[in-house]
């Protein structure tokens, strides 16, 4: 798995889902560095609509249930719908929560399917529950959103089969 294809992968479901419609005009996605915040939500996106914001991932390398090396790629995304604190009611935040809720499940339901048909992102690793967290986020932007954050682990099979590697050094590697 490559950055390029986990970006492509979501910017395409931002593009294609009819909601969110992303354009170059239409600014709706980002991919975004786990350190940055949600902050930019005014200034980078379609006026008063929806959001998605795409974290950068991490991973670690393990064994997978004593079979195969796997790496657990932990990705995560948030999908926010604008509202507004100072005119809209309780009741307009939580229909704006569940518009954007509606999004993530669209998402998790698509990558589910895209999992299952072999998309080479998910390597047939995230059709489980337990793959996807979802929790609310805390008013992202500055207050005028709502939504939610979906973290998800994917686990496709490592290249690495810990018998050989994709490179070498003609075995000068020190041995301290």
């Amino acid at each position: 798995m490559n950055l390029k294809m986990y970006h492509d992968y979501f910017m395409h479901q931002a593009i294609a889902h009819p909601l969110l419609g992303h354009t170059n005009d239409n600014r709706v996605f980002e991919m975004i560095g786990i350190d940055e915040d949600y902050g930019d939500l005014r200034s980078k996106v379609k006026e008063k609509d929806y959001v998605v914001r795409l974290l950068e991932y991490s991973y670690q390398v393990s064994d997978f249930n004593g079979a195969l090396v796997r790496k657990s790629i932990r990705g995560a995304f948030m999908v926010a719908k604008f509202y507004s604190p100072r005119n809209d009611s309780a009741a307009d935040y939580l229909t704006a929560l569940g518009s954007a809720e509606g999004i993530v499940d669209n998402f998790v339901e698509k990558m589910i399917a895209d999992s299952k048909a072999g998309h080479p992102l998910f390597g047939d690793s995230i059709d489980r529950s337990q793959d996807f967290q979802v929790a609310p986020t805390i008013r992202p932007g500055d207050g005028a959103y709502a939504g939610w954050e979906c973290i998800f682990t994917i686990r496709p099979a490592f290249d690495l089969a810990c018998d050989s590697v994709g490179w070498t050094d003609g075995g000068i590697t020190p041995h301290m």
